[in-house]
């Protein structure tokens, strides 16, 4: 578990360091003369919407993730992993399993929450151009 959790970090760092990549070529593209004093967000302040973001989508897919009752049992170990790429609309545009549990009436609760919470919520402003990638965690608590 340790490992996916490191994974899941690493993924929003990686979506930190790009999002300030992005900021930086737009501030090198803007003419000094045009553009108005205004100070880019700091890496805590851009991790920290990350991840109030993060908490927001993950929420929306709980309320949607429903385990079969014969699965309730047998649950303990299952594990799946999505990867979404979200619209700045909130609305999903793509997803895929980065790792499915071995559970196929699992991985299917799984799917099915992902579409019942589509849309989910927007992405706030500030944090992406159009899409922001997500890796999310299934597993039961």
């Amino acid at each position: 578990q340790r490992l996916y959790e490191a994974l899941e970090e690493i993924r929003k760092k990686a979506a930190l360091d790009e999002f300030q990549k992005r900021i930086a070529r737009r501030e090198r593209m803007d003419s000094p003369s045009s553009r108005i004093s205004t100070t880019s967000p700091s890496p805590s302040e851009l991790e920290s919407k990350l991840n109030e973001y993060y908490g927001l989508v993950w929420l929306k897919i709980k309320e949607s993730w429903t385990i079969p009752e014969n699965l309730i049992k047998e649950i303990v170990d299952l594990e799946s992993i999505i990867v979404l790429i979200i619209g700045r609309d909130g609305k999903v545009q793509k997803w895929w399993f980065e790792k499915k549990s071995g559970n196929d009436l699992y991985d299917q609760s799984v799917a099915r929450a992902i579409m019942k919470a589509d849309p989910l919520p927007p992405i706030p402003k500030g944090l992406s151009d159009n899409t922001l990638e997500i890796g999310i965690r299934f597993y039961p608590e």
